[in-house]
């Protein structure tokens, strides 16, 4: 979670790119991550990074997920 007052500057993004890696690292063949359907700007970003939409969970939040290509 970013604080309100720097969202909108990358550092979400550049937070995300090194959990990434260090999950590649560990050797991982995909990755997950959800979100709820209102934060649009999560889904995005999910997007940007390369993370897809897979689901729709029962208590309605949207799954999606990576494949790590190694």
């Amino acid at each position: 979670m970013i604080d309100k007052h720097f969202q909108g500057q990358g550092y979400g993004t550049k937070a995300l790119k090194l959990v990434i890696e260090e999950i590649k690292k560990l050797g991982a063949k995909r990755i997950q991550t959800m979100h709820k359907p209102k934060n649009k700007i999560a889904g995005k970003l999910y997007q940007t990074i390369g993370f897809s939409y897979i689901d729709n969970l029962d208590d309605g939040d949207l799954l999606m997920e990576m494949k790590i290509n190694n």
